[in-house]
């Protein structure tokens, strides 16, 4: 299982903030720590999110990285890169990730409000 410290350093490390073998400065690790809880704070008000903030699933990992970095890249620098076009792929992957008892038909939107599924 994946912890929300290996998220932080995953996430900058996607967004070419910091190499993979490096750790966040504190500003860094602040900056993206707040990110890193809105977008869980919108899994679980989707009904998207099943795990303990320090006990992610690996099949979750990379969705849900990609998925916070497609959130935050104007905060690191990073916007018009392409990292914003990860956000609808990610939910529908996570969403496709539920075990069927905890699998649920939820409608999925963009941020302008339109369902993506």
């Amino acid at each position: 299982m994946t912890t929300k410290a290996d998220l932080r350093r995953m996430v900058l490390s996607h967004l070419a903030v910091i190499d993979a073998t490096e750790d966040p400065d504190p500003e860094q690790a602040s900056l993206v720590d707040l990110w890193i809880d809105g977008a869980r704070g919108q899994l679980v008000e989707r009904g998207l999110c099943w795990w303990d903030e320090n006990d992610i699933p690996a099949a979750v990992v990379v969705p849900l990285v990609r998925y916070v970095a497609s959130l935050s890249p104007a905060s690191f620098g990073r916007a018009g890169k392409g990292y914003e076009a990860y956000e609808s792929l990610s939910l529908r992957q996570i969403a496709g990730l539920k075990s069927s008892e905890r699998r649920e038909d939820v409608p999925l939107h963009e941020a302008d409000g339109s369902v993506i599924w």
